[in-house]
């Protein structure tokens, strides 16, 4: 089912077929990686594959707060690194509020880097099994290659693209200017839609990394969910 409409079988096979060849292409490339056709699926088996005790970092992701990750770690006692509240100085979104503290947020953001499992997205996963990325500050894209015991990756099909330079296309006029809006950021994509590639200081795509192969010290896991989740 997509938003609220029956998939015919065809376009079922389709997306499922698609879905285990990103799996073997990750693979390949040494990620080791999981397709599930839904979110609720992707959503118990992370919380399965994360020890009650660990503590968690979490990157600036809408696809970790759609999936409802946040809540359920919280609920069932493990403590969690992220920015994107109030005590902060960000609301649910990732906007400043006033009682911003760059110390306290920078501080936050390295807990995240040392987690036992860090969780967050990829701006775009290619059909030979790349990862794409874009980062204002690099936070995530660090946490993502060296620190956190393990990293788990979540992205919807949405994320899906053909190869690297289509993905940094996708960052660009897609997941950036939609990022920049959600965060309120003084960038003209932010108003625009449109990518510039601007010099603001508020810039979402500062730091562009590739991933292909996985990280030789760093446990990484790729989730793909058969939904469109996230930027």
């Amino acid at each position: 089912m997509k938003g609220g409409i029956i998939l015919h079988p065809s376009q079922q096979w389709f997306e499922n077929n698609l879905g285990e060849r990103i799996i073997k292409a990750l693979e390949n490339n040494k990620i080791p990686a999981k397709y599930f056709k839904t979110s609720k699926e992707a959503k118990e088996f992370i919380l399965d594959n994360i020890p009650m005790d660990a503590t968690v970092g979490i990157g600036g992701s809408v696809t970790i707060r759609q999936l409802g990750l946040i809540k359920a770690l919280e609920e069932r006692g493990n403590k969690l690194f992220h920015h994107w509240h109030e005590e902060m100085g960000h609301d649910e979104d990732g906007n400043k509020l006033d009682n911003w503290y760059r110390g306290l947020d920078l501080e936050v953001r390295r807990q995240a880097l040392l987690s036992d499992v860090y969780l967050c997205s990829t701006n775009a996963v290619t059909r030979d099994g790349k990862l794409v990325n874009a980062d204002g500050n690099a936070n995530r894209t660090a946490a993502m290659t060296f620190g956190p015991k393990k990293v788990i990756i979540i992205a919807g099909k949405n994320k899906i693209v053909d190869d690297v330079d289509a993905g940094i296309a996708r960052i660009r006029n897609v997941a950036a200017p939609m990022s920049a809006h959600r965060g309120k950021a003084n960038t003209p994509c932010a108003t625009t839609g449109v990518c510039t590639d601007c010099s603001s200081t508020d810039r979402a795509c500062s730091v562009i990394t590739i991933v292909e192969k996985k990280p030789k010290m760093t446990d990484m896991t790729f989730i793909l969910v058969g939904e469109d989740l996230g930027f």
